[in-house]
């Protein structure tokens, strides 16, 4: 590894770029995902964003934040919660999974690599509450885009893009993200004794349901199913009562209170139950009806899992990557995997590979934003 280098702001961030002269860069923030994937290390200096880390602007009115891209998102947390705010895409605190202190991610990663929480369910993906940016190019060039509100204009939506690009087309300086009111009540009816295909289809018929769940998690670690209901108390008692009469054949719920709850959801969005466990660790995404076959499928019913996101999201611990067999079968379920973890070195990617004509889409856009290759782009190897 080479040098850090810590920009102030997007001038010197743009400077430190333009200066790179054939030096690759490595962008980080807290470190919090330097392990996903497990990537090789790469000859490169790392662009550490924790200086950009100042609130810009913050209109608890408004519902809108603008805040430094290197903001410690614990930090940005606790701010909209003295407002009765919160994200959200309930961003998941990953660093313990992967072998980094917990509370080190900042908002700024986490966006370009559009984490979402478990009630991604109910309020989409992180990318959906990116409203725009400041941002150098691999071209040492400073650019906006976005702004405070989300208007239908023509041409490109680059936040979208930025979002999930891991770094590979520009460095984020400054982010601008939608916030909403936290809720007044949160309760999750939990279920126990389920078969990994028994708590798809009792996910499903919840979120079938006009209940508003905001989450759907199936942890057969600690043999619970659980369902998360948020909102007015009166309302989310309710909608309780209706949600465990609807589930009532898989058997008898258990309901857990507001405090419970957001312990609960915070363990299940940073897969707590899968922190420490050996072997390659998978992120396989697929339609939610189709999660409990991925593991039928794969054997792997006593594996270490987690299904999230109503079974659409399949956290799987295997003793051996099988990449080929994964990456078949995902794709033959309409998804994709991702490696996110492993123990030993293997040949097989960690990010799915891209069909080819998405992937010389993905590298013209490259080039039109790094044409040097400045930026290392950890989901392409060698890349």
């Amino acid at each position: 590894m080479g040098e850090t280098l810590q920009p102030a702001d997007a001038r010197e961030a743009a400077e430190m770029v333009a200066a790179a002269e054939g030096r690759r860069l490595e962008i980080r923030g807290g470190g919090s995902k330097a392990g996903y994937g497990a990537a090789q290390p790469v000859e490169a200096a790392v662009l550490d964003t924790r200086r950009l880390a100042q609130i810009v602007d913050y209109d608890p009115q408004e519902f809108v934040l603008t805040a430094g891209a290197g903001a410690s998102l614990g930090e940005i947390e606790a701010l909209l919660a003295a407002h009765g705010q919160r994200l959200a895409f309930e961003p998941p605190d990953l660093g313990p999974l992967l072998g980094a202190p917990a509370g080190c991610a900042t908002l700024g990663g986490t966006l370009a690599a559009n984490l979402s929480g478990p009630r991604r369910v109910a309020a989409g993906a992180a990318r959906d509450h990116l409203l725009g940016f400041e941002a150098v190019s691999g071209r040492g060039v400073v650019f906006k885009s976005g702004g405070r509100v989300v208007k239908n204009v023509t041409g490109f939506d680059l936040a979208k893009l930025m979002a999930g690009s891991w770094g590979a087309l520009a460095v984020l300086t400054i982010v601008t993200v939608r916030t909403v009111a936290r809720p007044r009540a949160a309760a999750t009816l939990r279920l126990r004794g389920l078969t990994d295909a028994q708590a798809v289809e009792a996910m499903g018929a919840a979120l079938s349901l006009p209940l508003e769940v905001s989450g759907a998690a199936h942890l057969p670690l600690e043999d619970q199913t659980v369902l998360r209901l948020e909102g007015i108390a009166a309302s989310v008692t309710a909608r309780l009562d209706r949600l465990a009469e609807t589930l009532a054949p898989f058997g008898v719920a258990e309901v857990l209170g507001d405090e419970a709850t957001r312990s609960l959801w915070t363990r299940v969005g940073a897969l707590a139950p899968l922190a420490g466990r050996a072997g390659a660790l998978w992120r396989i995404s697929v339609p939610p009806a189709r999660g409990a076959e991925v593991l039928e499928a794969l054997g792997a019913g006593d594996a270490p899992r987690l299904l999230d996101w109503a079974g659409g999201l399949v956290w799987l611990t295997l003793a051996e990557p099988r990449a080929a067999e994964v990456r078949a079968l995902a794709e033959r379920l309409g998804g994709h995997a991702t490696l996110v973890r492993r123990d030993a070195p293997c040949d097989a990617p960690a990010f799915h590979p891209e069909p080819p004509a998405l992937a010389a889409l993905a590298e013209r856009v490259r080039t039109a934003f790094d044409p040097q290759r400045v930026f290392v782009d950890r989901r392409r190897p060698g890349a």
